[in-house]
């Protein structure tokens, strides 16, 4: 057997030994026209060679490059890893940043690819030195990806409320990860099918699980032996065991809001095991905006063409009573398209978050009703044009969106590819951005704390952080 790199890619050859049908992993088992005449090599120093050569690319999972070089046979060509990073999040003290990372390698030949094999890790770095990463594996697979409806690759990663844990639920599987030792270990048994999860404390998770009978369980995080205690079990109708439930998490963990095979919502107190059901909506398509104190959430429905079915305001201190606004938020928002709102309030408390996608964001006060079309405002003034979102640029095809800022008076808007912290009291916006957001295919987030704008790159896989400065922003006049 013969192998050699070219051009970021592994070409293989060999001469079947039993004719031209045999095949490796279903592919035909050929030379390319073009390899021909290749220098032959001892197919053992051609084996070495290969590996030390894939080995430099930190990419590569090293079983993955032994599994497919060591083998025989092969007449097919290897592409590099496809990688992925995604997930960008930062501690609560605005300390650490933590993202997952995903790799896969696929073989690929006659425009055919077949994938060997992948894994998904977990990485964090200190925001004061965010070039040295430590990394745990939290998954793997060989042979094609699950398919699994809730399974998957894509990990689900929170800090502990003192910034010291990780947990990770990836697949059906929920972990911890000690960020000082590295060490990581289960939290639920892995024939249970863990569908969401939240911290209470900075020394307990609680879950949910097995979604045909929501079961809600807390677990202490800092000693494996202690058992594990039921919150409620059976909540609700059961509902199919593909059925991916939405689950929405309080700040503090306290409540828990899903939707079930019944009407309306159930919200969950994780304390008493109060259980309260609200309004008639048959949809299952359901979107939260939960105070920053953990005092009230707004909940959204939505009908199968995405208009808003439902719109009610909770009152966590009295749960039982839920003020119905879905007529304003219908009257409001006919003329916007689909809508989609942020998980938390603005930092006071006082609005609510909408996004849309024909007129861009809003900032909105369910009781007593108000809503300010907050991106067209600021548009103008941040480089736009005041009518329409098409200047030039494939950021311009959005309309200016609005994301929450971790300051009072303050939120974060998306304008023409670029992001800005702006001052919807005083009107005066800072620009935060560091990298082009191509597409908004880089996660960007605000530390906590509001000092400082991370932002990961997905080739390569690193982190950018800049100071924010909010004294340097400038009163917003018109380009």
């Amino acid at each position: 057997m013969q192998e050699i790199l070219c051009v970021g890619s592994i070409v293989t050859r060999c001469k079947p030994p039993h004719g031209p049908s045999q095949s490796v992993w279903g592919l035909p088992c050929t030379v390319p026209p073009w390899a021909e005449g290749i220098p032959k090599r001892g197919a053992v120093q051609q084996r070495a060679c290969s590996v030390k050569r894939l080995a430099r690319c930190r990419s590569v999972p090293l079983f993955l490059v032994s599994q497919v070089l060591l083998g025989t046979n092969l007449g097919c060509l290897l592409s590099l890893p496809y990688s992925h990073s995604h997930g960008l999040i930062v501690s609560p003290d605005g300390t650490r940043a933590a993202y997952t990372r995903r790799d896969m390698v696929v073989l690929s030949y006659g425009g055919k690819g077949r994938t060997l094999g992948g894994s998904t890790h977990v990485r964090w770095c200190s925001v004061a030195s965010p070039w040295l990463l430590k990394s745990v594996e939290v998954d793997s697979f060989t042979g094609e990806p699950p398919t699994d409806p809730i399974g998957g690759m894509v990990a689900t990663v929170k800090f502990s409320p003192d910034s010291r844990h990780l947990a990770v639920l990836v697949g059906r599987s929920l972990s911890c990860i000690d960020l000082r030792t590295s060490r990581m270990w289960p939290l639920a048994p892995r024939e249970e099918m863990v569908t969401s999860f939240a911290w209470s404390g900075d020394a307990e998770v609680v879950y949910i699980a097995n979604p045909s009978n929501r079961s809600f369980f807390r677990h202490a995080v800092h000693d494996p032996s202690v058992t594990r205690s039921i919150v409620c079990e059976g909540a609700g109708p059961s509902v199919p065991v593909t059925f991916v439930p939405v689950d929405h998490w309080s700040p503090d963990a306290e409540f828990v809001l899903f939707a079930d095979a019944g009407p309306g919502v159930r919200l969950l107190n994780m304390q008493t095991g109060a259980l309260h059901r609200f309004g008639e909506s048959i949809s299952k398509t359901l979107e939260t905006a939960w105070k920053t104190d953990g005092s009230g959430v707004l909940s959204l429905s939505y009908a199968t063409d995405q208009s808003i079915q439902h719109a009610l305001l909770m009152d966590l201190r009295v749960p039982d009573d839920a003020l119905d606004v879905t007529s304003r938020f219908v009257e409001g928002f006919s003329d916007c398209g689909q809508i989609e709102i942020e998980p938390l309030w603005t930092a006071d408390n006082k609005y609510v978050i909408v996004n849309t996608s024909c007129r861009g964001g809003f900032l909105v006060r369910p009781h007593p009703w108000e809503c300010v079309a907050i991106g067209d405002r600021v548009f103008p003034f941040l480089g736009g044009h005041p009518d329409q979102h098409r200047q030039g640029s494939t950021h311009d095809h959005r309309p200016p969106t609005v994301h929450r800022f971790p300051y009072a008076g303050w939120v974060m808007v998306l304008a023409c590819g670029k992001y800005y912290a702006v001052d919807y009291t005083s009107y005066r916006a800072l620009q935060l951005t560091l990298w082009p957001t191509d597409r908004l295919e880089r996660s960007t987030v605000v530390s906590p704390n509001g000092k400082y704008l991370l932002q990961l790159g997905h080739l390569p896989s690193r982190i950018k952080v800049k100071k924010i400065n909010l004294s340097a922003a400038k009163p917003l006049v018109q380009k």
